[in-house]
């Protein structure tokens, strides 16, 4: 017998990823197909959402989400269209805009999004489609203007791992700091970039 049984109100469409609130137990967070839909659920309001944001990616499916374990208050999506984003849950609802949106996979889709749990300003997010890559951000960058580097590539960008076939998971070692695994049709890598 289960301890915990409970059954949410159906939402339309599927449900892609769910993570569970780093800080409330009976609190999660649900991405899926349906408008691009993100919803705040807690198990003791079973019947409906806390919280909703529709076209979280435009008309775009969100594949993936992550709670920062570090500041509870972020969350980080990721969606067909190629973009990630960063929500801040204190201004989260129907209307709210994301805190942070990193395009530079546009036209591709991303598959992954994981917080780095060393780090509470990283992320790295995976890639297929036509870009085929595990990229790592810093969100603590800010583009002062002054960088020579390439002009098409965002501040924030770290670190882009690619040569890998169609990947769709990417995770942080939970013990080693920078450590990172994927997963890819053409089986896994596990790189550690020095940066």
């Amino acid at each position: 017998a289960c301890a915990v049984d409970v059954e949410w109100a159906p939402a339309p469409g599927a449900v892609e990823d769910v993570a569970w609130s780093p800080t409330e137990a009976t609190v999660l967070m649900t991405c899926g197909s349906a408008a691009g839909a993100l919803r705040v659920l807690d198990a003791r309001t079973a019947s409906r959402a806390m919280l909703t944001r529709a076209d979280a990616h435009g008309a775009a499916d969100v594949n993936a989400l992550s709670w920062n374990r570090s500041v509870a208050y972020l969350v980080a999506t990721a969606g067909d269209d190629g973009c990630a984003r960063v929500w801040d849950l204190r201004r989260f609802g129907a209307a709210c805009e994301p805190v942070g949106r990193f395009d530079y996979h546009a036209g591709s889709h991303l598959a992954a999004v994981e917080w780095d749990p060393h780090d509470e300003s990283s992320l790295c997010t995976c890639a297929g489609g036509a870009v085929e890559a595990v990229s790592l951000w810093d969100l603590s960058v800010e583009d002062d203007g002054q960088d020579a580097g390439a002009p098409d590539v965002p501040p924030q960008l770290l670190f882009v791992h690619q040569g890998m076939d169609d990947p769709k998971e990417a995770k942080y070692h939970p013990q080693i700091p920078g450590l990172v695994m994927t997963t890819a049709a053409d089986g896994f890598s596990v790189f550690m970039p020095n940066i």
